[in-house]
């Protein structure tokens, strides 16, 4: 999903949820985040990337998310299809 600037799919405005979601994790995918290293090579930054990200603050995010809205998933019809697979 492509969003304007630096709005994020979770947000209030774009999935209309009443409460405004906050994402677990983020990525920047502009390209001063990795052109003077990577050139136009994005893939190579974003497996660079997926080694260096911090997947226990991840998984602290996540589940301090669960706390926050246990029920959001459930009764969205977003969460509750991709939950399905």
């Amino acid at each position: 999903m492509s969003t304007a600037n630096q709005d994020n799919p979770l947000m209030s405005t774009v999935l209309g949820f009443k409460d405004q979601m906050v994402p677990i994790i983020g990525v920047d995918v502009w390209e001063h985040a990795y052109y003077l290293r990577y050139g136009p090579k994005r893939t190579s930054y974003l497996s660079a990337w997926w080694v260096v990200a911090n997947w226990q603050q991840v998984e602290s995010n996540y589940l301090s998310s669960l706390m926050k809205w246990p029920n959001q998933w459930a009764t969205s019809s977003i969460g509750s299809s991709n939950m399905r697979g």
